[in-house]
């Protein structure tokens, strides 16, 4: 399928999609979309079908992933132009109501049944329509698609060898550098002052001087490490409160989000309630 200049839609198992020129800069995938306009809001649904009015002149894609096209309302779906549709099963009287609706929702085609070549579909079938380069839909064709020429394999070691050398860091990062660590420059001066107090005299003033130096350069070393396990020790409960903070902040974000969704669900019950009681009772009066 060629991708059109214009922002458009594509359902793959109800996936619609949104292209510009030869492909989006950035792409936005909502899977399993259902869940997003389910429990969504008015004001919800506004921004989203503002949003995807808007970004779609900008090289963006918006991917609506879900098992029935029906999951997406159709002032989000009227943004979108492409459909690539893939079979879908007709099990229920739902199911049956929901590729009527689809049927619909796909261009007229007096070659074959819609809602039959939907239900007879197999793996990498799928019908298709797209924008013409003047903004029209062309006409609705049973296509096979082919899957991209990729490897899902791990690359062989002498592929995955060459292509890191030919890279444009290599020259940079291919050798490992160690420098010197503390550590090691004390353990240096400690063998050094050792060799020093051996081959001189051990009842000496040099080697009482040797001693001596080797016993401060233990101490310093102990002190060194002390100070390591300390900043450690304060580096690893920073990132603890750190994360404790994030917790916190996250799980009282989720708490909000539960209270307006059950405000927004007792505000419409009470809406219908409403409208339900005063229709019986005010028919009632009138019928007085």
């Amino acid at each position: 399928m060629t991708r059109e200049p214009f922002g458009s839609a594509r359902t793959s198992d109800a996936t619609l999609v949104d292209l510009r020129g030869d492909g989006p800069a950035l792409a936005f995938h909502f899977d399993e979309a259902h869940l997003l306009f389910d429990a969504a809001s008015k004001a919800l649904l506004d921004e989203v079908e503002r949003t995807v009015r808007l970004i779609r002149s900008k090289g963006v894609g918006v991917y609506f992933i879900t098992q029935v096209p029906t999951d997406v309302p159709s002032s989000v779906l009227a943004q979108l132009g492409n459909r690539v549709q893939h079979a879908l099963r007709v099990f229920t009287p739902d199911d049956q109501d929901n590729l009527k609706k689809t049927v619909r929702t796909f261009p007229i085609t007096t070659f074959f049944d819609t809602g039959e070549r939907l239900t007879s579909l197999g793996i990498g079938e799928a019908l298709v329509t797209v924008l013409s380069p003047n903004g029209v839909p062309t006409p609705l064709a049973p296509t096979r698609l082919v899957p991209p020429d990729s490897l899902m394999a791990a690359l062989p070691a002498d592929q995955l060898e060459a292509r890191v050398k030919a890279g444009a860091l290599y020259s940079k990062y291919s050798q490992a550098i160690d420098p010197q660590s503390a550590h090691e420059i004390i353990s240096g001066r400690i063998a050094a002052a050792q060799a020093a107090m051996t081959g001189g005299s051990a009842g000496g003033a040099a080697g009482r001087a040797a001693a001596a130096s080797i016993a401060a350069q233990q101490r310093a070393a102990q002190r060194e490490a002390e100070r390591a396990g300390r900043e450690a020790l304060k580096e690893a409960q920073r990132e603890a409160r750190a994360q404790a903070t994030a917790q916190a902040a996250a799980e009282r974000a989720a708490e909000r989000a539960r209270l307006q969704r059950e405000r927004e669900i007792t505000q419409v019950g009470t809406t219908v309630l409403r409208g339900v009681m005063g229709t019986l009772f005010g028919g009632s009066r009138r019928r007085r």
